[in-house]
């Protein structure tokens, strides 16, 4: 069975600078989010995709730093490559059973 991953985004609110989630869109106000019947317009630099959820759970995005509890002492950047994968440089470790990955605090 194929499996489905939820596809949103989280920009900077111009106004607020609070992280907003939702659809990412864009019209002749500039780059916005949608979430449910609110409309943010967001920084374009600070757009960044949902790629999954880290051990404890939590939404893990795009360039978000994750941590290895399982090794201590190994950080890694969350990328969007066709799937999610976790990296340490170029190096995959997401199907790796030993690595346990939660963001950094």
């Amino acid at each position: 069975m194929a499996t489905t991953r939820q596809i949103k985004f989280r920009g900077r609110d111009l106004k607020t600078g609070e992280y907003r989630y939702g659809l990412y869109f864009e019209d002749e106000d500039g780059a916005a989010i949608q979430d449910g019947n609110r409309v943010y317009l967001v920084d374009r630099d600070s757009i960044v995709q949902f790629v999954g959820y880290d051990a404890d759970g939590k939404a893990v995005y795009e360039g978000d730093v994750l941590f290895d509890e399982t090794y201590f002492s190994e950080e890694c950047t969350a990328r969007l490559t066709g799937e999610v994968k976790y990296f340490y440089g170029d190096s995959n470790y997401l199907d790796d059973e030993r690595h346990t990955f939660v963001l950094k605090k």
